[in-house]
């Protein structure tokens, strides 16, 4: 029992409370191009910011609410002093419509597309469906 319990101390405490190690990352991504969904918040704004900490060329922030999008924006830029074209896009991730325009301006507008965390993502409690038929989640 006393083994046990020792790992789950351990177990739960490294999870809980250790600091990832190696996580000074100076990587030069001059030139280069990242898309980033669901960036104004959590995971994706902090991964947005550090992105911008590199210096890509252009930074891209996909989201469903341009206004919050615009504030994370400013945010990132305050935070960073990030030079490069930082640009907030509409994406909603449950609206084929929406998926499809995203994808037509990147075709458009993108000369390259170097990396891409597909963030974005919404916890339901109750089961719905989207305006095209699928489960919202």
């Amino acid at each position: 029992m006393g083994q046990t319990l020792s790992f789950f101390r351990k177990f739960f405490g490294d999870q809980m409370f250790a600091k990832p190690r190696g996580t000074d990352t100076y990587e030069d991504l001059t030139g280069r191009t990242f898309l980033v969904t669901g960036s104004n918040t959590g995971i994706g704004f902090a991964l947005a910011t550090h992105l911008a900490c590199l210096q890509p060329a252009q930074l891209i922030l996909a989201m469903r609410d341009l206004k919050k999008g615009e504030v994370a924006k400013d945010s990132i830029i305050a935070q960073t002093g990030f030079k490069g074209a930082l640009e907030v896009w509409e994406l909603d991730m449950v609206d084929f419509a929406s998926i499809k325009r995203f994808a037509e301006r990147a075709n458009t507008n993108l000369k390259r597309l170097d990396g891409a965390n597909l963030n974005a993502g919404i916890n339901n409690w109750n089961w719905a469906m989207t305006a095209d038929g699928w489960e919202r989640m």
